[in-house]
C-alpha cells in the first residue's frame, strides 16, 4: 500500500499485522496494517509498546529527534544507521557516509539487541 500524497497525524492508531516487539520501526502491509520493516524498507514511524497478535490496535509514533530503536549489532554514536530485519537497525555498509536508505545517525551506544536511540533524518 503506497503512502505518497497521505497526509498522516501522529501519533497515529494501525491495526497490526502479527505480534511486534516495543520499540521496532514499522511500515505498512498491502492490506494496510502496520508491520516491522524489512532491510532497505522505509519506516512509518515506530511503535513503543508493540503488538501481541495480529488485529492488535497499536499505536505509532513518527521518527524524530530521538527516536529508540534495537539494534542488530554493535552500534557507536555517530554512525549512520538504517532499517534491518525485524524492524530493528543496522549501521551503513560505511558508517561515516549516508546513503539513499539512511534514516539517522545514533545518539548512544548499542549493542547485539540492544535498546538504543537514533536522530531521524528529515
Amino acid at each position: 500500500m503506497a503512502l505518497e500524497g497521505v497526509k498522516l497525524s501522529f501519533p497515529a492508531t494501525f491495526v497490526a499485522a502479527g505480534a511486534l516487539t516495543a520499540n521496532t520501526l514499522v511500515k505498512i502491509d498491502s492490506a494496510g496494517k502496520v508491520t516491522n520493516t524489512g532491510a532497505g524498507d522505509v519506516p512509518l514511524g515506530w511503535v513503543p509498546e508493540g503488538a501481541g497478535a495480529d488485529g492488535d490496535l497499536v499505536t505509532v509514533y513518527p521518527l524524530g529527534p530521538k527516536t529508540p530503536c534495537i539494534t542488530t549489532a554493535a552500534i557507536t554514536v555517530g554512525q549512520y544507521i538504517k532499517c534491518g530485519a525485524a524492524g530493528k537497525t543496522v549501521v551503513e555498509s560505511t558508517p561515516t557516509t549516508p546513503t539513499a536508505l539512511t534514516i539517522g545517525q545514533a545518539l548512544s551506544v548499542g549493542g547485539t539487541a540492544a535498546a538504543g536511540f537514533f536522530a531521524a533524518r528529515v
